[in-house]
């Protein structure tokens, strides 16, 4: 039970809390079965997302836009 515990509280980690853990260890990569909103280079029975390098940020970067403008006066606005 403890093993299952503490394997759910990884499974439900938030992709700010991932880029948190991976700035800390230098990591660039993480292996999951959970989905994240990271580039995935490989999917199987674990899926691998590059959570460090351009394609990484450029993920980050439009996922903080995206975030910025569903709080506008606007309403949610979809950017390509």
């Amino acid at each position: 039970a403890k093993f299952t515990a503490m394997e759910a509280h990884y499974l439900a980690l938030t992709d700010s809390t991932v880029r948190k853990i991976a700035g800390r260890y230098g990591a660039r990569y993480l292996v999951s079965k959970s989905e994240y909103g990271f580039p995935r280079i490989f999917t199987g029975a674990y899926n691998i997302y590059e959570i460090a390098g351009k394609a990484a940020k450029e993920t980050a970067d439009s996922a903080a836009m995206d975030s910025t403008l569903e709080g506008s006066e606007r309403g949610p606005v979809k950017v390509p």
